[in-house]
């Protein structure tokens, strides 16, 4: 069952090296391997999901180049609802047997002014919590934004 690891982890089968975290000793089930290569990131299909501190913000780190780290979101984690309809070819190739079966994550654009720090919620990655399989996917709902500013997701969030 797919798990995020946390940056302490130093007991496990696979060692990766982090590009902010060190190497860390992880288990398989903190792992992702992608149906499919992110879009102009390379052929790198297989991913350590790790936490450095308690929240929705991940890192996924590629297990074969230390330089390839992205922060991602866990949207419905963060208390988003960002209504995601997510067709059965896409829950089928993660693995998922429902909704209730995957993991949702946005990459975020980091910036040095944090007020312009963003995700894409119109391009979230499924991840299957049984198969630990993840796919990146292109919504066609309008409604969900391309450059959602998560310092407005936060505001927003909490106002409601």
């Amino acid at each position: 069952m797919f798990s995020p690891a946390v940056a302490s982890q130093t007991t496990g089968p696979r060692r990766v090296e982090t590009f902010n975290a060190g190497i860390l000793q992880v288990q398989p089930e903190n792992l992702v391997e992608l149906v499919e290569p992110l879009p102009g990131l390379g052929p790198d299909r297989e991913f350590l999901v790790y936490r450095t501190q308690p929240g929705p913000l991940t890192w996924w780190q590629s297990t074969s180049r230390a330089d390839l780290a992205l922060c991602c979101l866990e949207p419905f984690a963060a208390g988003l609802d960002p209504d995601m309809a997510i067709d059965q070819a896409s829950a089928e190739a993660v693995g998922a047997s429902g909704p209730d079966d995957i993991i949702v994550f946005t990459v975020v654009v980091l910036e040095r002014d944090p007020t312009q720090t963003r995700t894409n919620l119109r391009a979230p990655i499924l991840v299957g919590r049984r198969s630990g399989r993840g796919l990146q996917v292109v919504l066609d709902d309008q409604r969900l934004p391309v450059k959602a500013y998560l310092a407005e997701l936060v505001a927003r969030a909490g106002r409601a």
